[in-house]
């Protein structure tokens, strides 16, 4: 294995190095402790620390946590990771320069400095790579689906305890309220829905649209803010009706407005009503007696044609005061193909445990089926991650994950295997 020594000139060159790191080799802290990095962890491209799920040994002690890479010792509080919860379990502090007193060092977790990368030819890859590789594309992609298929299965069970909990519709809309969300912002949509339930069910039903962007606060003040023209009469319409019906007022609901506009939470927020309008009163019972009538591929396009939803005013607007350059439906297809992988086919897939249906075992196997045909699911961290250990080139994984259902088998693997044992191979009990 060819290797060429250089220096570090950035963050993003250590995380590099990092995410190949060999963990045979052998580290001492900036405290002289002996440092074995059982594993690297995995590269984490969203807010947080760098690498998730590592593992290490420090003198004779294992540790379990995040790790995080810096340039220089002093970012950690230039970045105020101090007061971030999100860095609390971060067991090692990797930097190219100590620039810290001790007194400054002693308050963050234990310091490895590196002073030079060796860049490797070949990717480190986890051990099952080899036997996928022999398995061939055929054998690898049946084991996928498999997983994938338990993992649908698990959903389902978890769908059914909430909707025995709380009842099928009320459930369903929780799911898709969370899901409008995304992760960004899941917490505030939850926050949102336990608001709209305040409101009688009658009221619910007939001013649905003026309940949610009254509560969501996402309404601007008609006489401060500054409104776009063109957006100016939906505001108004809607204080119109909000003012009358609205209960005592709430705290202001936290939104993050930080990721793609296109992804902003009024627009979020407009997919959602759109949803509301399009499945209706029961929808679950609805969708059930439709896939009992429906092939699984004409399933799968009647869900995706009510979930991706299109809106006059919002394809237009980022928020009520920003217009879009080119209009663009609220409702992406990456968007509406992770909310029917993992929100609508698993709830369906639940409803077919209660006796409401000629055919129950019929609609099972058609749902089933229907959800098997899903197309693949845009890369995430998790599928980055295991891509980059299991398969030996970008083709031999494209064919083996070439579905919804075997993408989602290849997550069910990683966190039932790779993340319970921080990605160290020698203790990975998987093929």
């Amino acid at each position: 294995m060819g290797k060429i020594s250089r220096k570090f000139d950035s963050e993003l060159s250590m995380q590099k190095y990092w995410n190949c790191l060999d963990v045979s080799q052998k580290f001492y802290t900036e405290d002289n402790i002996p440092l074995i990095i059982r594993s690297n962890g995995f590269w984490n491209h969203e807010s947080g620390p760098d690498f998730k799920n590592a593992a290490i040994k420090l003198g004779d002690e294992k540790l379990k946590g995040n790790i995080e890479l810096h340039m220089r010792a002093s970012d950690w509080f230039a970045h105020q990771h101090q007061h971030d919860s999100a860095y609390s379990n971060v067991i090692l502090h990797v930097v190219c320069e100590n620039d810290l007193s001790q007194d400054k060092r002693e308050l963050l977790p234990p310091m490895l400095v590196l002073k030079q990368a060796e860049d490797k030819i070949e990717k480190l890859r986890g051990k099952c790579s080899e036997v996928l590789y022999d398995m061939g594309v055929e054998k690898s992609r049946e084991l996928f689906l498999k997983a994938g298929a338990h993992r649908f299965k698990e959903k389902s069970k978890r769908f059914l305890r909430q909707i025995l909990i709380e009842g099928r519709e009320q459930s369903f809309w929780r799911f898709l309220f969370e899901a409008a969300g995304y992760k960004q912002n899941s917490a505030a949509f939850k926050l949102l829905f336990k608001r709209f339930l305040a409101y009688p069910e009658e009221l619910r039903k007939s001013n649905f649209e003026d309940i949610l962007w009254g509560e969501s606060g996402l309404l601007p003040d008609l006489l401060t803010d500054k409104i776009h023209p063109e957006i100016k009469y939906f505001a108004k319409a809607r204080w119109d009706k909000w003012w009358r019906i609205r209960h005592q007022s709430n705290s202001p609901i936290a939104w993050k407005s930080g990721g793609r506009p296109t992804n902003s939470p009024e627009r979020r927020l407009a997919v959602l009503l759109n949803w509301m309008r399009n499945f209706g009163d029961s929808p679950l019972k609805e969708l059930g007696k439709i896939a009992e009538k429906l092939s699984p591929e004409q399933l799968v396009e009647h869900i995706m044609t009510m979930l991706e939803v299109s809106d006059d005013l919002w394809d237009n607007f980022v928020n009520f005061n920003t217009k879009k350059s080119l209009p663009a439906k609220i409702s992406g297809k990456s968007f509406v193909l992770e909310v029917a992988v993992n929100v609508i086919f698993p709830a369906m897939h639940a409803m077919t445990s209660f006796d409401i249906f000629n055919n129950p075992e019929f609609i099972t196997k058609q749902i089933e089926k229907s959800w098997q045909i899903l197309p693949a699911t845009q890369e995430n961290a998790i599928t980055r991650r295991a891509g980059d250990l299991w398969f030996k080139d970008s083709k031999e994984k494209r064919e083996v994950l070439n579905s919804a259902a075997a993408r989602q088998g290849l997550i069910h693997i990683y966190r039932e295997y790779c993340e319970k044992c921080q990605s160290d191979c020698n203790s990975c009990k998987w093929l």
